[in-house]
C-alpha cells in the first residue's frame, strides 16, 4: 500500500515546460531471469523479468490482484506484482502468504502515450531532488486520506470492516542514480485492525525506483520488513537494470 503515497504535486513554475508536464503527470499521482511477464502501457509492451525466486501474480491467486488494485492510488495503473514462489504455491493451494518481500510496477496513468527523451528524464530527475522535502511533508499530510480510502476499499472487497492506518513514515534522500533511473527508501508503521480481533502493526520498508525503460516511464517498487532496508534497495536497483537490458534492444532506434 505505501507504493501509492507518491501521489504529490509540486510547484513547478521554474521548470521548462516539457519538464513541467513530465514532473505533474509522474509525480501527481545484473543477469538476464528465465521468464519475463509482458505488461502494456499504452501501445508500448514492456518485458519485466521475474525476480529470482518470484513469480506474478495471477487472477487466480484467491484475489490478490483485486487487492492490489483496490490499494493503488487513482493517478496510477498497477502493471504487475511479483510474490516469492512460495507464497504464490501457497496461495493457488488456498494457503497464506508468509513472507512480507514483494515486488510491484506502476506507472502512471498521465505518462501513458507519452515518449521521455534522456534529456527531459534528466532534468525531471533533477527536480525530484531539488523538491524532496516538499514532497515528503506532502506524503505525510496526505497519509491519512489515502488510508481512510485503502481501507474502505479493502473493507468491500473483502466483506469485512478493515481499518488501515499509517503509524509513522520517514522517506530518505535519493541514494541512487543513473541514466534510465533514481531511487529513494522509505519505512513506515502500517496498523491494521478489524471488530473482534486484535490490532496489530508493522514496519514497513521500501524502495521505489522512478525508471526511464527506452522512452516509457514506470515505476518499480520493492518491499519488505523492518530489517530489509539494505535488502529492497539492492533488490530494486537490480531489477531496476533487469527491466531497462530486458527492453533497451527493441525500444532503441535504428
Amino acid at each position: 500500500m505505501l507504493t501509492n503515497l507518491m501521489a504529490a504535486r509540486l510547484r513547478l513554475g521554474s521548470v521548462r515546460p516539457a519538464v513541467r508536464s513530465l514532473c505533474l503527470l509522474l509525480l501527481c499521482a545484473a543477469a538476464p531471469l528465465a521468464s519475463a511477464a509482458s505488461v502494456k502501457v499504452g501501445d508500448v509492451t514492456l518485458q519485466v523479468p521475474e525476480p529470482a525466486g518470484y513469480a506474478q501474480v495471477t487472477p487466480e491467486m484467491d484475489g490478490l490482484l483485486e487487492r492490489a488494485q483496490a490499494m493503488t492510488t487513482a493517478s496510477n495503473i498497477s502493471l504487475a506484482i511479483f510474490i516469492s514462489e512460495g507464497d504464490a504455491a501457497a496461495v493457488l493451494t488456498g494457503g497464506p502468504r508468509t513472507s512480507p518481500r514483494y515486488f510491484w510496477i506502476q506507472t502512471a496513468k498521465g505518462a501513458v502515450g507519452q515518449h521521455v527523451s534522456p534529456e527531459v528524464f534528466a532534468q525531471f530527475k533533477q527536480v525530484i531532488r531539488q523538491t524532496q522535502d516538499e514532497m515528503s511533508e506532502r506524503l505525510k499530510r496526505d497519509a491519512p486520506e489515502l488510508m481512510n480510502k485503502a481501507s474502505e476499499a479493502l473493507s468491500e472487497q473483502m466483506d469485512a470492516n478493515l481499518l488501515i492506518r499509517l503509524g509513522g513514515l520517514v522517506t530518505m534522500p535519493v541514494h541512487h542514480e543513473d541514466a534510465n533511473s533514481i531511487s529513494s527508501s522509505m519505512i513506515s508503521r502500517v496498523e491494521f485492525s478489524a471488530p473482534g480481533a486484535k490490532s496489530t502493526a508493522e514496519v514497513v520498508t521500501g524502495t521505489y525506483a522512478t525508471v526511464n525503460v527506452g522512452g516509457t516511464v514506470v515505476f518499480l517498487y520493492v518491499f519488505g520488513d523492518k530489517d530489509d532496508l539494505a535488502w529492497t534497495r539492492e533488490q530494486a536497483e537490480k531489477w531496476t537494470k533487469e527491466v531497462v537490458a530486458a527492453n533497451t534492444p527493441r525500444l532503441k532506434k535504428p
